[in-house]
């Protein structure tokens, strides 16, 4: 498939689908950094203003020069680019203006090159693909190509090259030019918010205008005649519980009735409870047998262990190969990621075990990661003994920190892992005594950074995570002697960005350094410089370069070092920002050493063989179980993302007898599970953790049972679900079951006979009838000769409010405050109306409603809009999530057109059901409108929207998976008042999200995966049938014209091949196998997910959306230590 052209190439063809562009820039390395590391943060990017006006962005132009597929241009603009994930100060994704200085500079007919970083496309095909599929399907979208893109001679890999929404993509893709282009990002079309769109070219008056009627005609501000309105009388009423219905399961309709048929449901449902509530001798007997069966009702089961990822070369070879817990499961046994044992045979073997504790519970950085990955090495070199004490968490309480007393002198050294508020007087000299009696303390990293109030922490260090006031700066001259730079000279303290860094060791004749290599090359870390402190008889055992380029110093800083204290001594490195960085052989060889000389002045553990080199980094991460007690049955848990890769899981279940237990089980991607040995279940399949996915069953054998998992991942997020199926009894009924049959007391035994008779499988008919009837009786008071004249009367506008907000909307008879606030959350309306010709509605009905939070409305007895109702309905019901105050003084129109033959000649009734989201909600608002428009919504979206190219443009959206673009997530758009249909055309952008099945945002998952339709105008047109059935032609004519898999599929290929080794960055040789195994897999299913979904129809989808987001940023007081950062 290849992009579509609409004009012949220009003499340079700046979007080459058969190659790589070559962009090589140059620019100040100042420059550089400064754009590179300009970011925007949500709070900043979703400010509450935006609604008025778009946010400028925070990047700025910096001067660079460009050469661009050889041709030079000397003098251009830069800057950084990218809304929140393309965010990356390594690889930035960047916009190059020619013109930035020469005003006549362009090349094939542009002025401006975009290119993004594929940050978030990392099979490095989406954009190229997508946009290629838009234009080929008749919907104008940018060109794009890839580029191999190098700053400054440094390869920053495969970049897409996306053509601008400019003047030339326009008169290719409409022919003109004359028109107005505006941006749309996290925007849409709701009252207020026009000015949130950003022109980009065109005059805007006149376009603006047109924005503000489409948001009117979504607001259902379609001429029309109104059947029911804001001043029509009704009645209203809060439903109470049947006082003779212990349950409570159907409401007391107030005052005495006649209603004949409502008196006959009534005395039947009485006659059925009382059915229920006996105990015949045939119950009596099959409850006894329930009883003997259930004495042991539940199992036990344990928390999940966790080993892996282990890594393969396919997602095929993950599934089958057997790594070792699939062989036997030994929990104490440790694996490299290629399934061989690891065994660490550079441990001490002669030597006694120093018993070595590890101080943590806060710090700026992930303490819980790299406290399991200090104790993991530290044990497996055989010479400590290690134990944790965790401190209380910030703000904890007097008495947690009462009892925070570490017992320093019981070992023979402390490691520090902390960085957190001070420590209690108590603790603090616990310290001093233990160091100045002779003990002996690592500090690591961040533990540098900890107390600066701390005076003899302080001399404990040397020098530290400071200010230029707070002491000497220390560093290696190039000649290789100490320079004393005084306080309040020089910068303070700081770092770069992480990057891997040489380490020079300066002290070869010192224990912990003899042997190691004079240069080695440290794996991804801070590098701390500009540290400050008293400095006083440190001792400097090995420095690093701090670069400029790296946002350092030019200067060798101290990575390691000791310093006397007393008696004892005090071993630093400022090495080991992440767990990953302590991965390095290095950082482990040097911290292992040097606790066991800080401890006992002598070094008996080897410098392992592999350790790093000048040129080559060595990182070891044994795979090892680890218990995981924050994986809960029930709900979805994330696994490591790595590609074709499979993770084990191990429990055991304990039963009491021997039972079947039903699970239901979930995963990302494929999935085997084991019982007691025996392979139960498996599936292989490209998914999301999706609950109740799959099913099994497992026969247990009485006593210990034997869970193994394996969850194998294809590439991008993995994940598990599992929710045993067991019995699960109220509290009363299983404490009654554990108690012997002879030692009951009278209330368990009616507490047992009650639950029996629940759930006797003989009374099912009686309860499933008895069901009916309370649907029946509940929905009695929608119908249209319901009697509510004893009802409140009232002028449409019901509900309350205790503050501000509503009060002007509700009529005061209609005021349910002292009925509700505190005590309930439904409330029932009718509002009658009369039709003297049925010719009235032959229009587009619109059900218009102002509500919080939620309703169900019923015509003439039958249902014909919901939102916010939980299914099924009951008459003390409550709303399934809040509709917030500014959505819900506003109108949400419902087309009611297919219930047309619902309204009748004379007397008609709406009823609403309306629903609070909690009793104790302190506002609540119904208003409904009937309105006949003399056009349909669609008709009135059509004069303002090409709805021929929305439809095109909507469906390829859908079809692509593309949950970041307009429809999906009202990002990433752009719209052109094209001056001669003078209407409003979509075009996509920032298409990086494309070919996946599953929205990485927070949606439903239950969402149809077929179409989206969180953009509002794809909301208000999927409502009706008509369009529904026009959306699913028009989807299936570009599946039919335009996805063929085959084809799709060599384009893949194609241009993989285009790639030649060296084009793509580190990062993304890692992660482009997987996405790009992930994306062919899309293609291959894409048909069969579609018609599978849509073989009946477009599925049915009422959740509509609300206003873009607007955030306010939190009120963040700093707090003990400022440092954040490193």
């Amino acid at each position: 498939m290849e992009i579509a052209a609409f004009e012949k190439k220009t003499v340079v063809d700046l979007f080459p689908t058969d190659r790589l562009l070559d962009v090589q820039i140059t620019v100040a390395e100042a420059d550089w950094d400064k754009i590179r590391n300009q970011t925007r943060n949500f709070y900043d990017a979703l400010q509450a203003s935006r609604k008025e006006n778009p946010v400028k962005g925070p990047y700025v132009y910096v001067n660079a020069s460009v050469t661009i597929d050889g041709i030079e241009f000397p003098d251009v603009g830069i800057r950084k680019k990218g809304f929140l994930g393309s965010q990356n100060s390594i690889r930035p994704s960047l916009k190059i203006k020619l013109n930035h200085v020469d005003k006549k500079a362009k090349l094939g007919g542009q002025t401006v090159l975009t290119f993004n970083n594929n940050n978030q496309d990392t099979s490095q095909m989406s954009q190229f693909m997508g946009y290629a599929l838009f234009n080929a399907a008749g919907s104008p979208a940018p060109r794009c190509a890839l580029a191999r893109l190098t700053v400054n001679g440094k390869n920053l890999g495969v970049y897409s090259h996306v053509e601008p929404i400019r003047k030339p993509l326009l008169r290719r893709g409409f022919g003109n030019d004359r028109g107005t282009v505006y941006e749309g990002t996290v925007t849409d079309f709701f009252p207020g918010w026009e000015g949130s769109f950003e022109r980009k070219i065109g005059k805007d008056r006149r376009a603006r205008r047109k924005i503000k009627q489409l948001i009117g005609v979504l607001q259902g501000e379609i001429s029309g005649n109104t059947i029911l309105g804001s001043q029509a009388m009704g009645r209203g009423w809060v439903p109470t519980s049947n006082g003779e219905d212990g349950r409570g399961i159907r409401a007391a309709y107030p005052g005495a009735t006649t209603d004949a048929s409502l008196n006959a449901l009534e005395e039947r449902i009485a006659s059925l409870r009382t059915t229920l509530a006996t105990v015949t001798p045939d119950l009596a007997a099959a409850q006894k047998k329930w009883e003997a069966a259930n004495t042991n009702p539940t199992v036990a089961l344990s928390p999940w262990s966790v080993i892996g990822p282990f890594q393969a070369t396919s997602f095929d070879e993950a599934f089958k190969k057997a790594f070792p817990p699939e062989i036997k499961i030994e929990l104490a046994k440790s694996y490299a990621k290629d399934g061989n044992e690891f065994k660490y045979d550079e441990k001490s073997k002669e030597a006694e075990k120093l018993r070595l504790l590890i101080v943590d519970g806060q710090n700026n950085h992930n303490w819980r990661a790299t406290t399991q990955v200090l104790r993991s090495f530290l044990a497996r070199t055989g010479r400590f003994s290690v134990e944790v004490v965790t401190s209380p968490p910030p703000r904890g309480t007097d008495t947690a920190w009462s009892r925070f007393r570490p017992a320093f002198d019981k070992f023979d050294v402390v490691l520090s892992n902390y960085n957190g508020q001070a420590w209690p007087a108590p603790v603090q000299a616990g310290l001093v005594k233990y160091i100045a009696n002779g003990g002996a303390m690592v500090i690591v990293h961040a533990a540098n950074n900890a107390f600066p109030q701390w005076g003899e922490f302080n001399k404990m260090i040397g020098i530290g995570w400071r200010g230029i006031e707070a002491g000497s700066r220390v560093t290696i001259g190039d000649n290789g002697k100490v320079v004393r730079i005084p306080k309040g000279q020089g910068p303070g303290a700081g770092s770069g960005p992480e990057h891997p860094f040489s380490v020079v060791t300066r002290d070869r004749q010192h224990p912990v350094m003899r042997g190691i290599p004079t240069e080695w090359m440290h794996f991804r870390d801070e590098l701390y410089h500009g540290l400050r402190g008293p400095a006083v008889d440190m001792h400097i055992l090995a420095t690093a370069y701090s670069a400029k380029d790296k946002g350092g110093t030019s200067a060798h800083e101290p990575m390691v070092w000791w310093v006397p204290y007393g008696k004892g001594r005090v071993f630093t490195t400022v090495m080991g920002h992440g767990d990953y960085s302590m991965k390095c052989v290095g950082f482990q060889t040097i911290v292992g050493r040097g606790a066991e000389w800080a401890a006992t002045g002598e070094v008996s553990l080897p410098v392992p063989r592999n350790f790093p080199t000048a040129e080559k980094t060595s990182v070891v991460d044994p795979l090892q179980w680890v218990e995981v007690k924050r994986i809960r049955d029930g709900r979805p848990f994330p696994l490591s993302p790595q590609a074709f890769s499979a993770t084990y899981l191990f429990r055991t279940i304990t039963s009491p007898t021997a039972r079947k237990l039903p699970v239901i089980l979930g995963s990302d991607d494929g999935i085997k599970l084991w019982l007691n040995g025996k392979l139960q279940f498996e599936k292989k399949e490209l998914r999301s953790v999706m609950p109740a996915t799959d099913r099994t069953e497992l026969d247990l054998v009485p006593g210990e049972n034997r869970i193994l998992m394996k969850i194998i991942n294809s590439g991008g997020s993995a994940g598990l679900f599992f929710r045993p199926l067991q019995k699960r009894f109220p509290p009363l009924v299983l404490a009654a079951l554990r108690v012997p049959v002879g030692d009951r007391t009278k209330d368990q035994k009616k507490v047992l006979t009650d639950y029996h008779l629940a759930i006797a499988p003989s009374l099912q008919p009686i309860r499933e009838e008895l069901a009916t009837l309370a649907g029946q009786h509940y929905k009695h008071w929608t119908a249209l000769d319901f009697d509510a004249s004893n009802w409140t009367a009232g002028r449409n506008g019901a509900g309350f409010e205790t503050g501000e907000g509503f009060e002007l909307l509700i009529s005061e008879p209609f005021d349910f405050q002292a009925d509700m606030f505190g005590k309930s959350t439904s409330m029932y309306l009718r509002f009658p109306f009369e039709l003297e010709d049925l010719a009235a509605v032959r229009g587009d009905l619109i059900l218009k409603m102002k509500y919080d939070d939620g309703f169900v409305a019923y015509l003439n007895g039958h249902r014909i809009a919901s939102a916010n109702a939980p299914n099924p309905i009951r008459w003390n019901s409550r709303a399934t999530r809040g509709h917030g105050d500014p959505q819900a003084v506003e109108f949400e129109t419902f087309n009611i057109s297919e219930h047309r033959e619902k309204f009748r000649k004379g007397k008609n009734v709406l009823a609403i059901h309306g629903l609070n989201v909690a009793p104790g909600s302190t506002d609540m608002l119904i208003l409904p409108e009937i309105q006949v428009n003399e056009i349909t919504m669609e008709q009135a979206i059509g004069e303002l929207v090409d709805l021929d190219a929305f439809y095109r443009f909507w469906a390829i959206e859908g079809l692509l998976g593309f949950w970041d673009g307009y429809t999906a997530n009202r990002n990433n758009f752009f719209i052109y008042l094209n001056p001669e249909s003078d209407k409003f055309h979509f075009l996509p952008w920032g298409g990086d999200c494309m070919f996946e099945k599953r929205s990485r945002l927070r949606v439903d998952p239950r969402a149809p995966i077929s179409v989206k339709t969180m953009g509002r105008v794809a909301h208000r047109l999927y409502q009706i049938k008509s369009v529904r059935q026009r959306y699913l032609k028009t989807l299936k004519q570009i599946l039919d014209e335009h996805w063929n898999e085959e084809q799709l599929i060599a384009e893949t290929h194609r241009i993989e091949a285009m790639l030649k080794p060296g084009d793509l960055a580190p990062s993304q040789v890692r992660t482009m196998p997987g996405k790009l195994f992930g994306l062919r897999q899309f293609i291959n299913t894409r048909r069969v997910d579609i018609e599978k979904e849509t073989a009946a129809g477009m599925p049915i989808w009422t959740a509509a959306p609300g206003p873009p987001p607007q955030l306010q940023p939190p009120n963040v007081q700093g707090r003990g230590n400022p440092r954040t950062g490193n």
